[in-house]
């Protein structure tokens, strides 16, 4: 159907609800979520002008007439996360996407970088910090969202999403900080936000598949109690496990051979 075509059958889009001349159904052509859908309007379609797609409304949400192609390559055929773009065999490589994490509709779609390629790939990087001795972190850097992320340059700046756009699919979350690598996942019964914010809310992993219950520290986010690494982990020599917060930058090592470091470290947080 051409552009001019759609105009007359909407009425040149002026985002009432109007009868189609031939079939007596209802459309709109508002966009986004100018017109909402809810039960009084179950049935009812319109043309989304923003992301030029037939939609209807099924007495809750905006729903496409047919399935999108989630690549990410675009706010409307954003992904649920790297990972499912990953996994539906859409990947190109290294790079920012567009994801969705709370479904279709693309409305609260966002872009991200994704590693496509490290531990199996599908990691969605959530916090660059490349200038630790810069930013004060505690619970209400993740909480509340850092900056404004630099994806075309993710090792400029120290930016941080808000924790709410990742929180109920986030099941892994790995921590790069020098050479070393810490793997971690919330406690059983326990959310993402929950372990990001806290101190006591996490399993530890070398490699990605063997979680562990370290012992924890009384404060900061994340990392171990004193010296438990060094007498519970084979070939590692650290004091700590890697802090993400709890004082400027992270803390402490960027060698599993330095059994003592400093706070003020850079360091990435990738999700999945």
């Amino acid at each position: 159907m051409t552009e001019a075509e759609i105009s007359e059958l909407f009425n040149e889009g002026n985002g009432e609800r109007v009868p189609c001349k031939e079939s007596g159904l209802y459309f709109s052509s508002s966009e986004g979520n100018e017109f909402d859908c809810d039960e009084s309007k179950e049935g009812v379609m319109r043309y989304n002008v923003k992301h030029k797609i037939m939609e209807y409304c099924n007495g809750n949400d905006w729903r496409p007439t047919f399935a999108p192609v989630n690549d990410g390559k675009s706010e409307y055929r954003a992904g649920k996360s790297c990972k499912s773009i990953l996994d539906d065999g859409y990947s190109v490589g290294d790079g920012v996407y567009w994801i969705d994490p709370g479904g279709y509709g693309g409305i609260d779609a966002f872009q991200v970088y994704c590693d496509m390629t490290t531990d199996g790939g599908g990691w969605t990087l959530y916090a660059a910090i490349n200038d630790g001795a810069s930013i004060s972190i505690n619970a209400n850097t993740f909480n509340n969202g850092y900056s404004t992320p630099d994806l075309n340059n993710i090792n400029n700046g120290n930016w941080v999403y808000d924790v709410e756009k990742f929180n109920s699919n986030v099941s892994v979350m790995r921590l790069n900080m020098g050479d070393v690598k810490d793997f971690y996942k919330p406690l059983e019964n326990h959310s993402f936000k929950q372990m990001i914010t806290s101190n006591d809310k996490h399993l530890w992993s070398k490699n990605l598949t063997d979680f562990i219950q370290p012992q924890y520290y009384s404060t900061h986010l994340g990392g171990s109690a004193t010296d438990w690494p060094n007498n519970n982990v084979e070939n590692d020599n650290r004091r700590y496990l890697s802090f993400w917060g709890g004082g400027t930058g992270g803390c402490c090592n960027v060698s599993y051979q330095t059994n003592e470091g400093p706070w003020k470290q850079p360091f990435m947080l990738w999700i999945r």
